[in-house]
């Protein structure tokens, strides 16, 4: 994982691919349990922004 100074942009793509990498690296080592975990969170973090994503579109949007 990367280290984040002040400067750093903090990004759902970030965390997510931050996210898998834990996990592939909690497998290796045999910690299936906090690799699901990871897995999970990472889902529900990109579920979550998709969900957001769809709805403020959906507000914005005008029938022609």
């Amino acid at each position: 994982m990367t280290m984040i100074d002040e400067r750093t942009l903090v990004t759902r793509e970030g965390i997510v691919a931050d996210l898998r990498r834990l996990a592939d690296l909690a497998e290796a080592s045999g910690d299936r349990v906090s690799a699901v975990r990871a897995l999970k969170l990472a889902w529900s973090i990109e579920r979550r922004c998709r969900t957001d994503l769809v709805s403020s579109e959906r507000e914005n949007s005008t029938l022609h």
